[in-house]
């Protein structure tokens, strides 16, 4: 599994970094140990060294190696847009026989420098404190989004053959960690893990074989991009208010250069892992929002599969991380329930589609929030209107459009760009919460008929209040994407919103979750 290598330098050179003295501090730095790292936190700086090991997929054995993949890391890191990045620099062995970090010497290791940030500031912090808001989740969308643009196309024409290999690493890898180890403890928890291995395999391959001609599609299109690699909560970071992304998979080019959305699976993997899977959604409907493009969408199907793999290789690596320990019992724990989410993230909830309706300041779109993490595996997409006319306009969400962006034509185009993507998130297995004021019954209809055509429940829920309630609400709005005033809902309210034969419910009502939860059941349940 694991070769280390003895390094009598190498050992020197932790005892060095580690000591006070040769950071001038009052005290011994901290230092943290990954599976292929060792970084000491020293005042406002970090110091990484790759560790001298030599895995199946990496090989960091010697110095000229350690040097070449810490390099590597920073140029990748720094093309994504990090800042965290400084310089490699040596430690050097001097004449007297001391160490030195970036002496005139010879040198013996190499570091990598990078500014520090504090702990609690690292998004799996901040998932664990405190969740990941809309407002994090929406920046985080929208980064990811950004960064992938920023890559170069690398046309692949059998993008399949390289998740091909990928699942059959994995399960190689999965099935010898599942059987009886020489210090006679589990490194992945339960009984039947093995049988478990084998159950994903078996799903995982034919979610691959049903995604073949896709994934080679998105290859032909340019949608295979050399990536962060290792786009996880662990990897992000705010910095200056703004999440970051660092640690980008260096060691590997073949593992990094990948499909987009296997990119962004693990990131996704991670939050719904972690119980946000309103925060997943959340970061799929910006992220999309961001390329307002079709060819982006039509890869949405391919989410289960890359979210399954992610979490696998999560399995994988907990379970090397046990074994590495003798079978510690809590990590064993952690790579069964990564291993359960692999096979669960396969068992795709049946879509639904449902619109929420009503006039200005009724609670559309906090409704539309709340149901995001009830809707069912893998993750529920939030389409709002405003915020789709605000992209359409090239605008800020939070800047005022003028009025020829709400002219009756300006809204038909909104509303179709809303049917259009919830028809192809439904297509691709998705729920979907649309949420506009659909004022007129041709809108609701046309919505409801996307449902139809795709032979998926649909739910339409018209919120009613009392005209001074929706003045309350939107006179007391505050960092919203919506532009409507009181003067907007008073034209509204003057206008006939004809028949409404969706559902109507109460916007003051403490449990219009819960009604609108029941009549989602009941709307899959007369599907079936």
């Amino acid at each position: 599994m694991v070769a280390p290598v003895t390094s009598n330098n190498f050992e020197a050179v932790q005892a060095y970094l580690s000591a006070a003295e040769t950071h001038n501090l009052g005290q011994a730095p901290s230092c943290v140990r990954t599976h292929a790292a060792w970084v000491v936190l020293a005042g406002s700086t970090a110091l990484k060294l790759k560790l001298p090991v030599h895995y199946h997929y990496l090989d960091f054995s010697t110095p000229q190696k350690r040097r070449a993949m810490l390099e590597r890391e920073l140029q990748v890191n720094q093309e994504l847009g990090s800042t965290l990045y400084r310089d490699v620099v040596p430690v050097t062995r001097e004449a007297d026989g001391s160490l030195i970090l970036g002496g005139k010497g010879q040198p013996v290791e190499w570091v990598l420098r990078m500014d520090r940030f504090n702990s609690d500031d690292l998004l799996a912090s901040v998932a664990d404190h405190e969740g990941i808001n809309e407002p994090l989740a929406a920046q985080l969308g929208i980064l990811v989004a950004r960064q992938h643009r920023s890559l170069p196309p690398q046309p692949t024409a059998q993008a399949h053959v390289a998740v091909q290999s990928l699942l059959h690493d994995l399960v190689q890898s999965l099935q010898e960690l599942a059987g009886t180890r020489s210090h006679g403890a589990a490194v992945i928890a339960g009984a039947d893990a093995a049988q478990m291995v084998q159950h994903w395999a078996t799903a995982a391959q034919q979610a691959l074989q049903k995604n073949q001609h896709l994934l080679d599609e998105r290859g032909r299109q340019g949608w295979v991009r050399r990536c962060h690699g290792d786009l996880h909560l662990g990897n992000l970071a705010m910095v200056a208010g703004e999440p970051q992304t660092f640690d980008a998979l260096e060691f590997d080019e073949s593992l990094a250069t990948i499909d987009l959305f296997y990119d962004l699976a693990f990131l996704l993997m991670d939050l719904v892992f972690r119980g946000e899977p309103g925060a997943a959604g959340h970061v799929l409907s910006r992220y999309l929002l961001e390329w307002n493009q079709v060819e982006v969408e039509d890869g949405l199907a391919t989410l289960p599969l890359f979210m399954s793999l992610r979490a696998a290789v999560r399995a994988m690596v907990t379970a090397q991380r046990s074994d590495l320990a003798g079978g510690d019992a809590e990590l064993a724990s952690e790579a069964r329930a990564y291993l359960d989410a692999a096979v669960t993230y396969l068992d795709v909830t049946a879509p639904v589609l449902v619109g929420v309706g009503g006039l200005s300041g009724s609670g559309k779109s906090t409704l539309g929030r709340a149901l995001m993490p009830h809707l069912g595996r893998p993750m529920a997409l939030l389409l709002r209107s405003d915020l789709l006319r605000k992209r359409q306009w090239s605008c800020d969400e939070y800047e005022r459009l003028p009025s020829s962006a709400y002219t009756p034509d300006a809204s038909v185009q909104v509303y179709q760009q809303m049917r259009e993507q919830a028809a192809r998130a439904l297509r691709a297995g998705l729920s979907v919460i649309a949420d506009a004021v659909h004022l007129q019954p041709q809108e609701r209809d046309d919505l409801a008929h996307v449902a139809r055509q795709n032979q998926v429940p649909f739910i339409g829920v018209w919120l009613d209040a009392p005209l001074a309630e929706l003045e309350r609400r939107i006179a007391d709005r505050r960092g919203d994407a919506s532009d409507a005033d009181v003067a907007v809902l008073a034209r509204q309210a003057q206008q006939s919103p004809g028949e409404i034969r969706w559902r109507r419910l109460d916007a003051t009502d403490p449990d219009r979750l819960q009604h609108v939860l029941a009549w989602v059941e009941q709307a899959r349940a007369s599907m079936e």
